[in-house]
């Protein structure tokens, strides 16, 4: 799919026709609050229930996606996951909340670390 950034009105091509629906599949994600990165983590994950329960991400207090937010490890950027960040251009890096039509959605459009992968809690 290929998106126009409404900051720098250049196009980028993402790998996904749709964006993903994290409710069917039992996943959350946060983007990153200073570049495209994207964490995503199974809502089943052993490190992330022991901190908020069996609660699926898109239903959890504020109170807990603050506990979550804190617990996950800084972007590489040196940014920090935030539930309420929202997608950004690849190439200027702004943000474009506009390509998606919810916070229940997520598009990847830059680096995604993969909870299931790789190491993104804090010990």
């Amino acid at each position: 799919m290929d998106i126009n950034c409404p900051k720098c009105n250049q196009t980028f091509r993402v790998k996904q026709k749709y964006p993903y629906h994290q409710g069917f599949g039992n996943v959350g994600f946060l983007y990153c609050d200073s570049c495209p990165t994207l964490v995503v983590f199974s809502s089943f994950d052993p490190s992330y229930t022991d901190m908020v329960g069996q609660v699926h991400p898109c239903m959890l207090s504020s109170f807990k996606k603050r506990r979550v937010e804190r617990k996950l490890n800084s972007c590489s950027c040196g940014g920090r996951f935030r539930f309420k960040a929202v997608p950004r251009c690849p190439l200027c890096k702004e943000p474009i909340p506009s390509i998606l039509a919810d916070s229940i959605h997520c598009i990847e459009t830059g680096k995604r670390f993969d909870g299931e992968k790789e190491r993104i809690w804090k010990a």
